[in-house]
């Protein structure tokens, strides 16, 4: 993965849980599910917030993509 200089690594909390899952199956986010799962949505939160940080702020406005 070091060899593809065009991606950037995240340290992320990626990992398998079961919420992820039966979202998936259905085409949803774990966030839409009718029984929230907590952990899954801190994690999914998380991860979405290190890969969309630099396009839009906390205020929702888009900024200049990089």
């Amino acid at each position: 993965m070091a060899d593809f200089t065009q991606r950037t690594l995240l340290n992320g909390p990626i990992c398998r849980r079961k919420a992820f899952s039966n979202a998936l199956g259905l085409g949803l986010s774990v966030e839409d599910m009718p029984r929230h799962d907590p952990e899954a949505c801190d994690k999914q939160a998380t991860v979405a917030s290190m890969v969309f940080s630099d396009v839009v702020d906390i205020n929702g406005h888009r900024s200049a993509m990089k």
